[in-house]
């Protein structure tokens, strides 16, 4: 059995996404020489970290469920930056300034992340530009008070349980579309329930991840065009599923993307299709450790979520309801 403790630091609007950068690396490093000062660096704790543009998480893996609670109390806990900490700063910033020297991001990539500019003001460039705040003394007070607003969440045993959780500004729903080598767009929706949560999962998988997508069959197939999908991200309590297509002869429109009639007029059959469909990517691609990461910026989930329940709702996906939230979605949004 396989323990996760997953934390993510947003990123505040006035912070540059280097500065949560420069912070994710002082934070591992920091992490680091706590579990060697306390005597744990060899007892099989895995360390993963990212920095996105809305912030950064740390991931610690450990197969020893006894390591919890020392590594919550004693580790995490103890992570606090001093002045005696410059140097390390100072390095770390070095080493970023070299890692961004290498730009490993193609133009679809680009493209799929452009619509994210206009609702979150935050471009996917962001994470290659080395802005750095100016004076080394300043990221001191900065990280501390970064890591003040983090939140905290677990998984063991199946059960996900939050432990400390941040306070973030939720985004207006929109509906990006943006033209350039390819389509593509954003759909937004502000995150209430696990039930919302799971129920955008599912209509992302219907537009553009199955076989049987909304893309394909109204726009690539009828001109033999093959590249459409979906791909989702959460930023500040938001779902955004993003889409890119092809050019071809076609015009997309805001109702064919969120498109309550393609899902009105599903036969009992199609629907249960796309359901089981769902049900084996979903399990597929958002384990244990994936939802972790998820609840960790979705700050109105509940305080505890069984893995197996959460996965059980699947099963209760009812077409009638999926209406609902999609024409409330399009009544919300902005255009």
């Amino acid at each position: 059995m396989l323990g996760v403790i997953n934390i993510f630091v947003p990123k505040p609007e006035e912070v540059f996404v280097t500065d949560m950068h420069l912070m994710e690396h002082c934070v591992v490093e920091k992490i680091e020489k706590r579990f060697k000062k306390i005597e744990i660096e060899n007892l099989g704790i895995v360390i993963n970290a990212e920095t996105f543009l809305d912030g950064f998480g740390v991931e610690l893996l450990f197969s020893n469920l006894e390591l919890e609670s020392t590594l919550l109390e004693q580790a995490l806990n103890n992570v606090c930056f001093t002045q005696n900490d410059i140097q390390m700063i100072q390095k770390n910033k070095s080493i970023i300034t070299s890692e961004l020297s290498n730009i490993d991001i193609n133009e679809e990539e680009i493209s799929l992340y452009t619509p994210l500019l206009k609702s979150t003001k935050l471009s996917i460039m962001d994470l290659y530009e080395a802005s750095f705040n100016e004076l080394e003394i300043g990221f001191v007070d900065l990280f501390n008070e970064l890591w003040d607003n983090k939140s905290l969440i677990c998984s063991s045993n199946g059960l996900i349980t939050k432990h400390r959780n941040n306070k973030l500004n939720t985004l207006n729903n929109d509906y990006n579309l943006c033209t350039g080598t390819f389509y593509t767009g954003c759909i937004n929706y502000n995150i209430l329930t696990v039930e919302e949560y799971i129920y955008l999962n599912f209509y992302s998988f219907i537009l553009g991840k199955s076989s049987e997508s909304i893309i394909d069959q109204l726009y690539l197939n009828e001109n033999d065009l093959y590249l459409g999908y979906t791909h989702d991200v959460i930023i500040n309590d938001s779902y955004h599923i993003l889409f890119l297509m092809e050019h071809g002869d076609y015009t997309v429109s805001r109702t064919n993307i969120i498109n309550v009639d393609f899902i009105n007029i599903m036969t009992e059959t199609q629907f249960k299709k796309q359901k089981n469909a769902f049900k084996t990517y979903f399990l597929l691609n958002n384990d244990a450790r994936k939802i972790n990461e998820d609840f960790s910026k979705l700050t109105n989930m509940p305080s505890e979520i069984k893995y197996k329940e959460l996965i059980k709702q699947i099963d209760f996906l009812e077409q009638n309801r999926l209406v609902v939230l999609l024409s409330r979605l399009l009544k919300e949004i902005k255009c």
